[in-house]
């Protein structure tokens, strides 16, 4: 199965700029190829999104979101369909950050006091040594000895401005 997978990489994506939609045997390959992966992979539900050139040419869902027992039930996925990517977002968050530390004068060793600041936003952690000393490369690798504190997240009562300035309740 992998080696269909590279091949629908490979036959939707060479060429940079082509932007055509996709054609109806396109279509055919690429809705097969998902449900047989779908298959092997016991995979009730996914969304798929590509883009070529830059240009969305397709966006839907495959499958179901929640599959219950009951079948009247049961919730298509949609290419709106939101699922918890759990621990990948910290893969989005360690490749957003390499494309900014190459594309400015950031480092992994720079402060991250230092960025807020630049940015207008006050920022602060529990202890002053950790507020002037604390890098995107311990943030990324989770060395603040700041303990895990998900259930503010969980709670979903505070906004991502309002999160920031409560860092520095969060004892090491």
């Amino acid at each position: 199965m992998s080696r269909s997978i590279l091949l629908l990489i490979g036959m939707l994506f060479v060429g940079g700029g082509y932007t055509q939609e996709l054609t109806q045997k396109e279509l055919q390959f690429v809705d097969d190829l998902i449900r047989k992966f779908m298959d092997c992979n016991d995979i009730v539900g996914m969304p798929l999104t590509l883009v070529r050139g830059g240009k969305t040419i397709l966006a839907k869902g495959y499958g179901l979101a929640q599959d219950y027992d009951d079948d009247e039930r049961d919730v298509p996925v949609t290419n709106k369909t939101i699922f918890p990517v759990a621990s990948v977002s910290k893969h989005f968050t360690g490749t957003i950050l390499s494309h900014l530390i190459e594309k400015t004068n950031l480092t992994w060793d720079s402060p991250v006091s230092d960025i807020m600041w630049s940015l207008g936003e006050e920022f602060h952690f529990y202890d002053p040594w950790r507020t002037k000393e604390v890098s995107l490369r311990d943030i990324i690798a989770h060395k603040t000895g700041i303990p895990g504190h998900e259930s503010i997240l969980a709670a979903d009562v505070f906004s991502r401005e309002e999160i920031i300035p409560r860092l520095r309740f969060l004892r090491p």
